[in-house]
């Protein structure tokens, strides 16, 4: 079958018109085709999908229709089954006559697909297809294309590494801390003010307290480097700066900024306070007794399935 002709002939007109053009995949030419158009910055595509779908020894060709964004936090494509009205999805059947040659349908917890025999039949997508992304396609898009606003900014990551001795410097003052004889007391104190400081700015904007979050990483940050190594480096994505090279036998490295911006977000500084408590218990050499304790207080950390942000 001519797919990708048909695709930019049915769907190219309309999509066109709002100013998208035809880009094709640079790995699977015959399985993805995509339509791109750039809005106020952001990457804007829509991919349509050939998928040979097999389930319970029976199979059928699928196409699907898939909306994705460049913003920060919206890269991962969203499918049309998810968000489009039940009214509007194809017709579940229980099973098609012939098993070997048909699929089935309908599956657990009501997945629709749209299934196509023929050419006929492809095309026939493609027309419904223009139609929803006109009715709700373009919509999501716009949706998908507002970076989400509880994250670390560019600006925020430069600076923290530009700036973390001063942020430090000011988290202490600030907090009246006495840094002369760190106990296991004083790292307590530290995550009760940050927990206070997180809750009682929990209905703030993100904006007003961006300042407020460089500083609490920059000081637990600066706290653990002096107490087991490592440097201040920026990766690959400035957002999200790094404490590398860490003398511990848990990680090499740590992205505090993300972390302590979940913390606040999420208004729990429990996988925050996890975590830095094993980093500052794992230093290097360790024993076997030290390895198997960690092996067990990861197991516990992953029961929370904490999100960053």
């Amino acid at each position: 079958m001519q797919k990708e002709k048909w695709i930019i002939e049915i769907v190219g007109g309309s999509l066109e018109s709002h100013g998208f053009v035809f880009v094709a995949d640079l790995h699977s030419k015959n399985k993805y085709w995509h339509f791109e158009r750039e809005v106020d910055g952001i990457i804007q595509r829509i991919t349509f999908e050939d998928e040979d779908f097999r389930v319970f020894q029976t199979e059928a060709r699928v196409l699907n229709l898939m909306f994705s964004t460049s913003a920060f936090g919206s890269q991962i494509p969203i499918d049309i089954l998810d968000f489009v009205p039940s009214e509007r999805l194809p017709v579940a059947k229980d099973m098609a006559e012939n098993i070997n040659k048909k699929l089935l349908q309908k599956m657990p917890g009501e997945s629709r697909y749209w299934v196509y025999d023929d050419k006929e039949s492809f095309k026939s997508i493609l027309t419904d297809f223009v139609t929803l992304i006109e009715d709700y396609g373009f919509d999501k898009l716009a949706e998908l294309s507002v970076e989400k606003e509880i994250i670390p900014t560019k600006e925020m990551g430069k600076k923290l590494v530009s700036s973390y001795m001063e942020l430090n410097e000011k988290f202490i003052l600030e907090n009246q801390l006495d840094m002369t004889n760190i106990s296991k007391e004083s790292i307590a104190r530290w995550f009760s003010i940050i927990d206070r400081k997180i809750k009682k700015t929990k209905n703030d904007p993100y904006q007003s307290v961006q300042n407020m979050l460089l500083e609490m990483t920059a000081f637990l940050s600066e706290q653990l480097r002096k107490k087991v190594g490592g440097e201040w480096f920026i990766g690959i994505d400035p957002r999200f700066p790094l404490i590398r090279k860490m003398n511990v036998f848990s990680t090499n490295s740590w992205k505090p900024l993300g972390v302590i911006i979940g913390s606040w977000k999420h208004q729990d500084i429990n996988w925050l306070k996890e975590e830095y408590l094993l980093f500052l218990d794992s230093k290097l050499p360790v024993t076997h007794e030290q390895m198997l304790e960690l092996h067990n207080r990861r197991c516990e950390m992953d029961k929370l399935k904490y999100p960053t942000l």
